[in-house]
């Protein structure tokens, strides 16, 4: 979309009411200033109005815009093996802030900052604890044999 174009948008109906802080980039025509970000997914560029609000990114807003995040949201509902995922961590999470399930540090390096890693979704509460590195390497080597 030309700038011109969405600077007329704007005009019409105004700037969006976000803080200027939320503004990945300005742009200034015909006098507008005008808020607007990438999208990660789709590449376009969107009024920060069009982004979710997200308090743990810098900028605080997420980084896909509504439309992808709607098609994204879809996806990851109606994919089953997704569904079994969040219900085994749910399971897990539970167990741990209720205080039945603890914790362990790394089963390979020992750091206390660890992730639940489930060799097999249908047994929600076997967890091997792993720091985010070693899930990761566990992760990409569990591909790799597929």
């Amino acid at each position: 979309m030309h700038n011109i174009e969405m600077s007329r948008r704007v005009q019409a109906s105004g700037l969006p009411s976000l803080p200027l802080s939320a503004t990945r980039w300005l742009s200034f025509c015909e006098g507008v200033e005008m808020a607007e970000k990438r999208c990660s997914m789709c590449r376009a560029h969107f009024p920060l109005s069009e982004f979710y609000s997200d308090s743990s990114k810098p900028d605080g807003l997420g980084h896909r815009c509504r439309p992808c995040e709607a098609e994204r949201s879809k996806h990851r509902r109606e994919d089953p093996g997704q569904r079994r995922k969040w219900l085994a961590k749910d399971k897990v999470m539970g167990r741990v802030r209720r205080g039945t399930m603890t914790r362990l540090p790394c089963a390979v390096c020992g750091s206390e900052k660890v992730e639940g890693h489930h060799p097999d979704y249908g047994q929600p509460l076997v967890v091997t604890w792993l720091c985010r590195l070693h899930h990761t390497k566990e992760h990409k080597a569990l591909r790799a044999t597929l």
